[in-house]
Order: C-alpha cells, then sequence, then structure tokens
C-alpha cells in the first residue's frame, strides 16, 4: 500500500532521431513537495534514457486505479493517518479506509476541468453528512477475541461512520 503524501508533476521536450517527444511524470515522496519534484524529475529522465532503448514509452503517467496502476501508487488526497491505517478521499469524494491488509477503494478519474465542482460537492456532502450515521453496529457473531490491529481499524471506521451515535442513517 503506497499512498503517498505529496506529488509533483515534471515535464521535459526533448528530440531523439528526429522526433520530438513530451514526457510528463509524477514523482511522489512521504518526506516533502521538493523530494517530490526530484523524483519527479528522475523519471523523466529515466524516460528519455529509454527513448534512447526502446522509442515506444508511455509519454505521460496516467491516472489509473490500484488494479493497473503498474507500479505508481494512487493519487488520493490523504484525510487522516493513524499509524498503518490511511482514511483518503477517493476521485468522487468518498472516504476510503486504506490497512496494508484490507483496502476499501473504488475510484473514478475527475478531469481537472471538473475538480471545483467535485471540491464543492465534497463540501455541499460532507456539511448534509455531519447529521448522519452511515452504518450501525447491530450483533457480533463469532468468537469474542478480536485481534489489536483489527480493532483499531474497526474504531477508526465506526469513528468515521458514526455507528455508535443515535444518529438516522444515511
Amino acid at each position: 500500500m503506497i499512498i503517498p503524501k505529496y506529488w509533483a508533476e515534471a515535464k521535459t521536450k526533448t528530440k531523439f532521431e528526429g522526433r520530438q517527444y513530451t514526457i510528463k511524470r509524477f514523482g511522489w515522496s512521504d518526506q516533502s513537495l521538493e523530494a517530490a519534484k526530484i523524483h519527479a524529475e528522475q523519471r523523466v529522465i529515466a524516460a528519455i534514457e529509454q527513448i534512447k532503448v526502446d522509442q515506444n514509452i508511455r509519454r505521460i503517467d496516467h491516472k489509473v486505479a490500484y488494479n493497473g496502476a503498474e507500479g505508481l501508487p494512487i493519487r488520493v488526497e490523504i484525510v487522516a493517518q493513524h499509524d498503518d491505517v490511511i482514511i483518503t478521499r477517493n476521485t468522487y469524494g468518498a472516504l476510503c479506509l486504506n490497512t496494508p491488509d484490507v483496502l476499501f477503494e473504488g475510484v473514478w478519474p475527475v478531469k481537472d476541468e471538473r475538480l471545483a465542482q467535485r471540491e464543492s460537492w465534497v463540501r455541499h456532502y460532507e456539511q448534509h453528512a455531519r447529521h448522519y450515521a452511515s452504518c450501525r453496529f447491530i450483533q457480533q457473531f463469532g468468537s469474542q477475541t478480536i485481534h489489536e490491529k483489527a480493532k483499531r481499524v474497526q474504531s477508526l471506521h465506526d469513528e468515521y461512520c458514526k455507528s455508535s451515535t443515535q444518529l438516522d442513517i444515511a
């Protein structure tokens, strides 16, 4: 599970054997935006070197879901982090609980020209959703023994879903 805090994009134009190439690559880091920029620039340099070996390269990094990410981390907003449990907001605005062991995620890309509309929708949604719960605990089956990590993830889930409140279910 790789969900970096910082993202940057590097872009360059280069010519090789009479053909012009525009190369764009994303870089990522958990340390800083500057480290993400350096990583993006390193990836552009690596792509240029690849052009010299095999001119058939992808010119830009596409935003894709985990199942097709080809080793690239997903680009999502980190809402909160609790040790190795990360709450993200996916591109259509839903909160997603991510753990190294279990992933809850859905990804539908949002075009840049629609980001402002999405952000407005998220603000509106959060304003109205705060008056509702999204699930409620009813009953536990099976063993009453809960692994410590599963208990921590469950606690975060219950907090975000407001499962222990008396709020109406959305």
